[in-house]
């Protein structure tokens, strides 16, 4: 695919699914916009306002995860609030996770002013067996409309990382890694994997890789001192509000894979490797993963970008590859928890897990 056709897709693909799922689902979306008044009668009145029961429905969108999105407000004016109402009991449970996730980082004093980056819950509920939440709604963009623009796709990469290395700063602490961290950390990450592994054709082989990515992990980790802090844990471009030019993190968004003292560098690494799929044109983020462990090395402005955060370490040789690894141990357990029908999507499994064993 050519530079034009490239920044073609970045640019349509993520409107034209967007479309394609309110289309499909039109008749489901229609059901819930009739919900919309008796939702709103449960949302408290805010200041400057019109009574939210006066609001309507500005847009209408269903997800990736099943999720319904309605942007709902005073008529003519930008959005207030944000209605989420999951069409399954894992979006439903993954909802709950993040009410409780961010009222967490309410609580918690250190981040005081950096909250207003994050959704504030404004009531949640049933009505007709149909679970609902109302959130105050966050200005701004999604940034993944943006990285089919060079400049602003680097702005809003800037911005990003030091948005988010302000959460990790203020909410550090240092731990020595114990037999505790080795077993959260490696150790069951790795066994959900190998469930999955050892059902493959190529098993055994499988079973050695992940027998030394457990033994060379353990071995870089006992003992050591690390920094830990809250992490987002799914922190990139279309979990990111941003202003139009790309210049500045308006918002942040899904916060159900957030957990504090988890290592700061899981976000970065998260945030450049989704970056380097969607900019190849890959479904999964396993060969750029592959490709950083064969060799390839972090461009300059990718360089650039881990310098500027607590993931500095990952540009040291032996941090890099451990850090690297562990971060995709992480991911791709707790992806996997979160989406069980992938251990039988063929592509999936070869594409995300078996593409970096082949390296190890």
């Amino acid at each position: 695919m050519g530079v034009n056709a490239s920044a073609l897709g970045l640019q349509w693909m993520p409107r034209l699914g967007k479309s394609w799922r309110r289309w499909i689902n039109r008749h489901a979306l229609r059901q819930v916009v009739e919900m919309t008044p008796a939702i709103l009668r449960a949302v408290p009145p805010l200041p400057g306002l019109p009574a939210p029961e006066t609001w309507r429905v500005g847009r209408a969108d269903w997800t990736l995860t099943d999720v319904i999105v309605l942007a709902v407000g005073p008529e003519d004016s930008a959005p207030a609030a944000i209605i989420k109402l999951p069409r399954s009991a894992a979006g439903a449970e993954s909802l709950r996770q993040q009410a409780t996730i961010l009222g967490a980082l309410r609580a918690d004093e250190r981040l005081a002013d950096w909250l207003t980056l994050t959704p504030e819950l404004l009531a949640s509920g049933q009505l007709d067996g149909q679970p609902y939440f109302v959130e105050r709604a966050l200005p701004g963009i999604e940034a993944r409309l943006l990285l089919h623009d060079r400049a602003a796709e680097e702005r809003l990469h800037h911005a990003a990382v030091q948005a988010v290395a302000s959460l990790h700063r203020r909410t550090q602490a240092t731990i020595r890694v114990d037999a505790a961290a080795l077993e959260r950390w490696v150790e069951r990450p790795a066994g959900a994997l190998l469930r999955l592994a050892v059902n493959r054709p190529h098993a055994r082989r499988n079973e050695d890789a992940l027998a030394r990515l457990r033994a060379e992990l353990g071995s870089f980790l006992a003992g050591r001192t690390l920094t830990v802090s809250w992490i987002h844990g799914d922190f990139w471009a279309s979990n990111l509000l941003v202003r139009a030019d790309g210049s500045v993190i308006s918002g942040i968004v899904d916060w159900d894979r957030a957990a504090p003292q988890e290592l700061p560098a899981f976000d970065i690494l998260h945030l450049l490797i989704q970056r380097r799929k969607l900019l190849a044109g890959q479904r999964e983020m396993g060969p750029a993963v592959n490709d950083l462990l064969r060799g390839a090395g972090w461009t300059t402005r990718e360089q650039a970008l881990l310098a500027e955060s607590a993931a500095a370490p990952a540009l040291e040789p032996e941090a890099g590859r451990a850090l690297l690894l562990l971060y995709w141990l992480h991911y791709l357990a707790l992806y996997l928890a979160q989406n069980p029908a992938r251990a039988w999507d063929e592509g999936w499994v070869s594409n995300s897990l078996e593409v970096v064993l082949q390296c190890l």
